[in-house]
């Protein structure tokens, strides 16, 4: 039924429609508003010292080393945004490291987190007892000796429950006693999702990097891989594009045994 109004001398039809879509429009601005003002105090709580100290302490925690921040913000769409992260005694390479000019931390659907780190440097140090510091991070050691493979492998506890996003990034294998280079990768452009390949569990990977030099002297430039794994398989080619390489190092680059087109078991 329609409902009329009168007033100032005339009448106005309204129907039943309209009504709602008044209550649902002055909702929809309440929402807005609250959402508004949500976001501004999260914006603020974000820059107070005591947060910030809550932010610097999980991230020790989670990376196995003292981490301070410069700031951290409120980013869009709605990401968490830690600027100039690094770890104490960063240049004492011994020790090992991370620096970043930013990374950011947002919500994904189900136990995903979106992480996304823009000109990161890790610096990995090898001990006497052939681990590596930071000690979170010693899974990464040997990718360099082993091959692209090792990457599926060392990123298994991570690609269940974070997307991972790395742009302009570098990472250093040293001796930790005396600081010697063993490896590098420079221009690191890197990506790690769940891919969805019905009725099986299985992850997507694409890695880039501008120059590589390999622990026996070898060296890469330019050289781009896209690759499937699962729990079983550590690497099914997708894609690849070589650049330039010397020949010790196509090893690393073409791990033995993997041909593209290899069917999923």
């Amino acid at each position: 039924m329609s409902k009329s109004e009168e007033g100032n001398g005339g009448m106005r039809i309204t129907s039943p429609d309209e009504g709602r879509k008044g209550c649902l429009g002055r909702f929809i601005i309440v929402l807005l508003v609250l959402t508004v003002i949500v976001l501004v105090t999260i914006c603020i709580l974000v820059r107070l010292d005591g947060p910030q100290s809550i932010m610097e302490s999980w991230l020790t925690d989670h990376m196995g080393m003292e981490m301070s921040i410069g700031d951290a913000r409120i980013g869009l769409p709605f990401m968490l945004v830690l600027e100039k992260p690094v770890s104490a005694d960063f240049d004492v390479q011994i020790k090992g490291g991370f620096r970043a000019r930013e990374v950011r931390i947002g919500p994904g659907l189900g136990l995903y987190k979106n992480v996304s780190v823009k000109k990161g440097v890790l610096i990995l140090a090898q001990k006497d007892d052939d681990t590596w510091e930071p000690g979170e991070f010693t899974r990464y050691g040997n990718i360099p000796m082993v091959g692209l493979g090792e990457i599926s492998r060392a990123t298994s506890v991570l690609r269940s429950r974070m997307r991972l996003h790395v742009e302009d990034g570098s990472i250093v294998w040293v001796d930790g006693t005396d600081g010697r280079k063993i490896a590098s990768v420079d221009g690191l452009s890197f990506d790690m999702q769940s891919a969805g390949v019905p009725g099986r569990k299985m992850y997507h990977y694409r890695l880039s990097v501008y120059r590589g030099l390999h622990p026996n002297g070898s060296w890469v430039e330019n050289a781009e891989r896209e690759w499937l794994a699962s729990e079983n398989i550590d690497y099914i080619e997708l894609y690849r594009a070589d650049g330039k390489m010397s020949s010790a190092v196509m090893g690393f680059w073409n791990p033995e045994g993997v041909r593209r087109g290899d069917v999923l078991p």
